[in-house]
């Protein structure tokens, strides 16, 4: 049975009115019909403390939507980037993770286990400005991304691991107590 598109738009709309007026952030009304699907992704990416991949994010709305497909879950999220409910962070091939904040914000990255996480600072505008000054262009979004190790696998390199399982480690723990939760 097919759903009514405009009844699908409203519980969407009603769904982000509740929801930190998400309308505001992206172009919604493209989106043909609101699924339940589409609505999990975005719960669980909302409530996620990290930037997950995709596949992380999979086997959290798999936990609610058990009949749910890795594939749909990867489609969704290109859709909802593509119309910008969702920032894509790219960290080389094969290395894409998930952002619920849309807006310019900046990140840090541990280089050994690859974890991300949002850095709560001011905006530097004054950046904007500089680049478009020396190349004429209008900035119209950036990515700010710092790198550095994280303070689990400097624990662990300081406990005299030489780093090749660091990040293992570091990752697997983090699974665990995901799933604890």
């Amino acid at each position: 049975m097919e759903k009514n598109p405009a009844e699908s738009r409203a519980a969407v709309f009603r769904w982000y009115n509740e929801n930190d007026n998400y309308l505001q952030r992206g172009s919604v009304r493209d989106i043909k019909f609101w699924t339940r699907q589409r609505q999990v992704i975005l719960e669980e990416l909302k409530a996620s403390e990290d930037h997950p991949t995709a596949y992380d994010l999979y086997e959290r709305v798999s936990k609610r939507l058990p009949g749910i497909s890795p594939a749909t879950v990867f489609r969704n999220l290109n859709l909802l980037a593509s119309k910008g409910l969702v920032r894509v962070l790219n960290h080389g091939p094969g290395r894409r993770r998930y952002d619920f904040r849309t807006a310019n914000h900046y990140h840090i990255r541990c280089i050994v286990c690859d974890r991300v996480d949002d850095i709560t600072c001011e905006p530097f505008p004054e950046v904007e400005k500089i680049v478009e000054g020396r190349t004429d262009y209008e900035v119209t979004d950036y990515t700010l991304e710092f790198q550095g190790i994280c303070p689990r696998c400097r624990a662990e390199l300081a406990r005299g691991d030489d780093g090749r399982n660091a990040g293992t480690k570091a990752n697997t723990e983090a699974s665990e107590e995901r799933s604890k939760e």
